[in-house]
């Protein structure tokens, strides 16, 4: 209990006694018997070593512990004196006059000579009285400090407890903004898919635009910028491919802002010795801005990497 008045426990051993601190009437006495206790040990100095340095370090850090302390050097203080008066007051008594010298001083001394033995009745009166005011005091700072302690402890439990449900809002927001993004990926690339395998309308012919495109070189060039009329239906590219010997190339379509990905080709073969590959996408997937087409060389083995890179402007008028 000393241990857990000076804040040498552990955290658990600490909120245990302070639930039963406030569930448990004749523990909650005794501890206040013993804060008291300390309290006037400090007050009369009989406190040292490790116990003093605990007390001053710990127990004097919350104002309403100051006071306490305040309070009972000040009692101690109407104590003392106190004991004083009654000593002197029995010396006084103890030196007895002889039966004449009593007769005597009785005859002589006027009435209000006995005044100081009333006064020091109620000096110890009051004396009386303020300790039992200053007691009072005491357990009611006390009790207000306990539940300021538990009113404490409950918030930051409920703050830790928001905390956590923040977090796990967030972990629950971020997974359904990435599913939400593969399934847009997703979509698109079956629109990609419908709109490369639709039967043909044949109330009318299909529009197709037609574009060279050479492969990005480490220095800086100008982008290709392709213009797509209205109701263009395809738009058809011919890329020169530098990295021949592939078995097979496959072909992806990227926003080159965002690095997503629009529309993927199946496997082609390349033409004209290896160094010519013809690609048609759909012209409802492109819209005014830049792109780039990305080119991916497949060997025997199903091996893929990255051959080439051909970016290009699209304008709409």
């Amino acid at each position: 209990m000393t241990d857990y008045l000076l804040g040498t426990l552990s955290e658990t051993e600490t909120e245990r006694l302070d639930k039963m601190s406030l569930t448990d009437g004749e523990f909650a006495d005794r501890l206040l018997v013993l804060e008291d206790d300390l309290v006037d040990s400090y007050a009369r100095g009989e406190l040292s070593g490790d116990l003093l340095n605990r007390f001053t370090s710990h127990y004097l850090a919350p104002p309403r512990s100051r006071e306490k302390v305040k309070v009972a050097e000040t009692l101690l203080i109407f104590a003392d004196k106190a004991a004083t008066e009654s000593a002197v007051a029995s010396r006084v008594t103890r030196a007895s006059p002889t039966p004449g010298e009593a007769v005597l001083r009785q005859a002589s001394r006027p009435v209000f000579f006995a005044m100081p033995r009333l006064a020091l009745q109620w000096g110890f009166a009051a004396a009386a009285l303020v300790f039992l005011v200053a007691g009072g005091y005491l357990a009611y700072q006390n009790l207000l400090l306990r539940r300021e302690m538990t009113q404490t402890k409950t918030e930051r439990a409920a703050l830790e407890q928001r905390e956590q449900e923040l977090q796990r809002q967030l972990a629950a927001q971020r997974s359904a903004d990435a599913e939400t993004e593969q399934e847009l990926t997703q979509v698109r690339e079956r629109l990609a898919q419908l709109e490369e395998h639709q039967p043909p309308d044949h109330s009318r012919h299909p529009k197709v635009v037609a574009f060279n495109l050479a492969p990005q070189t480490r220095g800086a060039g100008q982008v290709a910028a392709i213009s797509v009329p209205a109701e263009t239906d395809t738009v058809a590219f011919k890329l020169d491919v530098e990295a021949i010997g592939f078995p097979s190339y496959q072909v992806a379509v990227k926003n080159s802002a965002t690095a997503q990905i629009i529309w993927r080709g199946g496997k082609l073969k390349a033409s004209g010795q290896g160094t010519v590959l013809r690609v048609s996408v759909p012209a409802g997937l492109l819209k005014s801005q830049n792109y780039v087409l990305e080119l991916t060389g497949i060997s025997a083995a199903g091996d893929a990497g990255n051959v080439g890179n051909y970016p290009f402007r699209v304008i709409k008028p």
